[in-house]
Parts: C-alpha cells; sequence; structure tokens
C-alpha cells in the first residue's frame, strides 16, 4: 500500500483533480460514523460538499486500519469520497451502522434537526425530497429506536 500511495503522490498534483458527477446518481451505499459521520465526511462537512480528495482524521486512520492489520503502521492519509451534495443526489441510498457506540449518531442523523454537525443527517432531507433511503442497523442500535 505505501508504495502504491507514494506512486499516486507522485503522479498527481491532488488540488488540480476534478470529479465530474451526474445530475442523478440511481443508487448509493454508505456507512455510519463516529460523530454522525456518513462516508469520510467528517462534522462541519458542507451538504453540498462534491466528490473530491480529503485527508483522513486520526480517528478514520485508525478505524480503516485496525490494529494496523491492513496497511501496517502507515494508513493512507488521503481518500475520494462521494460528496455530501452527490450523495443527496441518490435517487436510493442505503446506509448502514453496526455496534452499540454507532446509537448516537444513528439517532441524532434520524431525530435531531438536519445540521453539518452530524452530516448523517442530510438523510433527512432526501427523505423529505422522496427520495428513498434505508437506514440498515445492528439490534443494539435498533433496540434504542
Amino acid at each position: 500500500p505505501e508504495a502504491i500511495r507514494d506512486n499516486v503522490c507522485d503522479r498527481f498534483v491532488w488540488p488540480s483533480l476534478t470529479f465530474p458527477t451526474p445530475e442523478v446518481i440511481d443508487f448509493v451505499l454508505g456507512e455510519f460514523g463516529p460523530e454522525g459521520r456518513l462516508g469520510l465526511h467528517e462534522p462541519g462537512s458542507s451538504f453540498q460538499s462534491q466528490t473530491d480528495i480529503v485527508e483522513l482524521s486520526d480517528s478514520i486512520r485508525r478505524e480503516i486500519n485496525p490494529f494496523g492489520t491492513i496497511f501496517g503502521n502507515n494508513p493512507p492519509t488521503h481518500a475520494i469520497t462521494l460528496g455530501l451534495g452527490d450523495i443527496a443526489k441518490g435517487r436510493e441510498v442505503i446506509i448502514a451502522a453496526n455496534g452499540e457506540s454507532q446509537t448516537p449518531a444513528v439517532l441524532r442523523a434520524i431525530f435531531d434537526t438536519p445540521s453539518t454537525d452530524c452530516p448523517a443527517s442530510i438523510l433527512q432531507h432526501m427523505t423529505a425530497a422522496g427520495k428513498k433511503v434505508t437506514v440498515v442497523v445492528s439490534p443494539d442500535i435498533f433496540a434504542e429506536i
């Protein structure tokens, strides 16, 4: 992974990359993260954000590299992520959450007023717009809803 990452970093100038997205996306599959994160979008991410390369926070880097089993001691520092604005273009969205630690994030995303403090709350705007949104949760989360 390190050789691949270094090769990609050497070959591209990150700010010059653009990721055009269609006006409508048929299907989006994603996951909840702590603090209401949706995919790689941390609290404070704009609901209008577009697909882009993002710098990964330390918590995301730990999450994608549990116990150093995938990337050793060098998890990636950047990733390409579908923007919240692009996720909102989805006609159908399925978002999964697993584990008791995700319960507060799921409850905020579903029941609190939509806010960039909880990126996953954009799902409420989508249902209000008549889009099909499915949230799949583990039994421990379901027990709290």
